[in-house]
């Protein structure tokens, strides 16, 4: 019994001690299992602080960023937020407390704070106009995006993403925004920035489709030129040469001069080339082609005249219409694809048909019994010819012709806007065009009085018009009336004296002497200013005369050539700006430059309406602001002033009997003369950065 009672004892050691060894063990499993939970709450926690700052956030000093996933997108710079014993710190700050709204960070002794940015309508960054990679234009203010031809669309913060109409933005800063829409890019750049490289975020291009979407004629609206593209890009240009259309990527390039593909579908196309901006339009009109009026010979030799847009058939006496079809000029189903000086060349399907000019035919019989035609008398010469009156005999005009010269250069005297959008001066017996410069005037003997301009014949003189033909082309001029028809004069000019006016709608603003002069048509059919006349008109040089003295304009096309802008100005709102050179420095918000476009001063799209030294009205829609001169001792940056010229230029300074007007209304922009587009509202100077 002893023996068996000693082994029970020793099997209940052994199963209490088994039962102790498997309690602590239990309890050893459980204060793991809470060591482990412990440490992932931790670790969740701290993921959390760090996915609460994502979002939009704008500090103390108002530099606005964006964080996600522990990237902090200052716009310019991208800093990593790291985490490190339970506290996130970015730049040396450690956030010391994390709010839904708000996040305060402390650095040694200093404290800053961040607060959440909730709406698209609080990024300063959006705003300012922008072009996107088709080409579209489109202004942002305030989160909401303008578009011209569609209207305005709200930018939308959802889950701290931007979006517009299901485009999600996935890289912004203050030059570039990238948007994705499932497998769709596309790319918005700043108006007014360059891209420093030729890499677009775009959709990719079809370059087939895309040239062959520039198929069509079309005309330059800034020289009136014709280009016609056929095939695959083959532009040839009327009289000119002949330029091949690529396309890289994604935009269409000419000659050095570049577009959006999209564009090309449609009526108006706009191009630019080192910072100069040129606009094609669909021919709309078949007797624009004034290259194909004439006389010509077809393939088949049947002879054949062109005028107003009718193709007569010498032989049969059958007229058929100029059409424009699929955008090309077509007659009888053949479209023009080539127009040089002596030839035409027309398609049709795979066949071909060259137009060559025809030759000139026999003179009248009148001519020839007149004698044989000698070279054309200049202007200078007429006089001697009226001091040999007689039959004619050796060349010489009879005093009826020089009779009927003088009638015609009187009923030529004047200011004429021709077919071709150039300016045409006739005085004392002087011809220029603002195209082509000095003209001469000139009498073809031989019976009959005819009138040459540049290799131009008048065909037609009336009171009113004037129309003129060459050997390829015909032109019309008709007279001005009033000096505010002639809308190349329009725009800012500085003359010899370095005195500034500006010109619009027929007004003459002198802006440093706060007076204005209106232009008028003299009775000789000149544009004059306070006696003055304009002899020679170019889209960047006039020259006037009074008796003796000549003066010369040239055009300012740069803010930073008018002077009186530079120094400090105060907006009516309270906020300041400083210019100098042309540039408007706003301080902490940046520079914005000041640009003279169509002859207007803007800033972002704000269009100045008055300028006087010490005033400045700016419009915008229905808003206006005022920019008040401040006073440049206070200024923290001393910028000269414009100094006003020691002497007025001869007469087109202001005379004494002008009539003052008020330093507010130094000049006006008149809107009707101006024929570019206005331009996408702008967001707030004092805002842009």
């Amino acid at each position: 019994r002893a023996k068996d009672a000693q082994a029970n004892i020793k099997e209940l050691t052994l199963s209490v001690d088994k039962a102790v060894r498997a309690k602590d063990a239990q309890a050893n499993i459980k204060e793991l299992t809470l060591s482990v939970d412990k440490a992932v709450r931790a670790k969740d926690a701290q993921a959390q602080s760090l996915q609460s700052l994502n979002g939009w956030w704008k500090n103390t000093d108002g530099l606005t960023c964006m964080v996600q996933d522990g990237l902090c997108d200052f716009m310019k710079t991208t800093v990593t937020i790291s985490l490190s014993d339970g506290k996130l710190s970015l730049n040396g700050w450690e956030a010391a407390d994390i709010q839904l709204k708000s996040v305060l960070w402390q650095k040694a002794n200093k404290t800053m704070t961040w607060s959440r940015i909730e709406s698209a309508s609080q990024l300063d960054v959006l705003n300012g106009a922008w072009v996107n990679t088709d080409g579209i234009e489109c202004n942002v203010v305030k989160g909401s995006c303008s578009f011209d031809s569609k209207g305005n669309f709200d930018i939308v913060m959802k889950d701290s993403l931007l979006m517009l109409n299901g485009w999600t933005a996935v890289t912004v800063n203050e030059q570039r925004i990238q948007w994705q829409k499932a497998e769709k890019t596309m790319e918005w750049r700043k108006a007014d920035q360059k891209p420093k490289d030729n890499k677009r975020v775009a959709p990719p291009v079809d370059a087939t489709k895309a040239l062959e979407a520039l198929t069509g004629v079309w005309t330059a609206v800034q020289d009136g030129s014709v280009c016609i593209v056929s095939g695959v890009g083959q532009c040839a240009f009327v009289r000119g040469k002949d330029v091949k259309a690529t396309v890289d990527k994604g935009m269409l390039y000419m000659d050095g001069w570049k577009t959006a593909p999209a564009a090309a579908s449609g009526i108006s196309l706009k191009w630019e080339k080192d910072g100069t901006a040129m606009e094609w339009r669909q021919l709309e009109d078949v007797k624009a082609v004034g290259a194909l009026n004439g006389g010509w010979e077809n393939s088949d030799g049947l002879q054949l005249d062109v005028a107003d847009g009718i193709c007569t058939f010498v032989a049969k006496g059958v007229k058929a219409q100029f059409k424009i079809a699929d955008r090309m000029l077509t007659l009888n189903g053949w479209a023009v694809v080539r127009i040089s000086e002596g030839d035409a060349t027309w398609q049709r399907g795979g066949q071909q048909m060259q137009w060559r000019r025809a030759e000139p035919g026999p003179p009248p019989r009148e001519a020839l019994a007149a004698g044989p035609p000698t070279p054309a008398a200049s202007i200078s010469s007429i006089p001697e010819a009226a001091a040999g009156a007689g039959s004619g005999a050796g060349g010489r005009s009879s005093p009826s012709d020089c009779a009927a010269w003088a009638s015609v250069l009187t009923r030529l005297e004047g200011t004429w806007l021709s077919s071709d959008l150039s300016v045409w001066t006739v005085l004392q017996g002087k011809c220029f065009s603002s195209a082509a410069g000095s003209q001469e005037l000139a009498l073809r003997e031989g019976g009959v009085a005819v009138l040459e301009v540049g290799g131009w014949t008048a065909i037609s003189v009336e009171d009113d018009i004037v129309k003129w033909k060459s050997q390829i082309n015909a032109m019309e001029w008709k007279r001005v009336k009033a000096a505010s028809e002639v809308s190349v004069l329009n725009g800012f000019w500085k003359n010899g004296d370095g005195l500034l006016c500006f010109v619009s709608g027929g007004l003459c603003s002198f802006v440093s002497k706060g007076v204005d002069s209106k232009l008028a048509i003299s009775d000789a059919g000149g544009v004059s200013l306070n006696g003055w006349l304009a002899f020679e008109i170019r889209p960047n040089e006039v020259s006037w005369q009074k008796g003796n003295q000549s003066m010369q304009w040239h055009r300012i096309e740069q803010a930073k050539e008018v002077e009186l802008l530079d120094g400090p100005w105060k907006s009516s709102d309270g906020s300041t700006c400083n210019v100098l050179e042309g540039v408007c420095n706003f301080g902490a918000k940046g520079s914005v430059g000041l640009t003279i476009q169509s002859g207007r001063l803007q800033l972002n799209g704000w269009a100045a309406v008055s300028l006087s030294p010490t005033l400045l009205k700016w419009e915008k829609g229905g808003k206006g602001m005022e920019w008040t001169k401040g006073d440049q001792a206070e200024a923290k940056a001393a910028v000269p002033a414009a100094a006003a010229p020691a002497a007025a230029p001869p007469t087109a300074s202001v005379p004494a009997d002008a009539p003052a007007a008020p330093a507010t209304s130094a000049y006006a922009y008149a809107s009707e003369d101006s024929t570019a587009p206005p331009p996408p509202p702008p967001e707030e100077p004092e805002e842009s950065t």
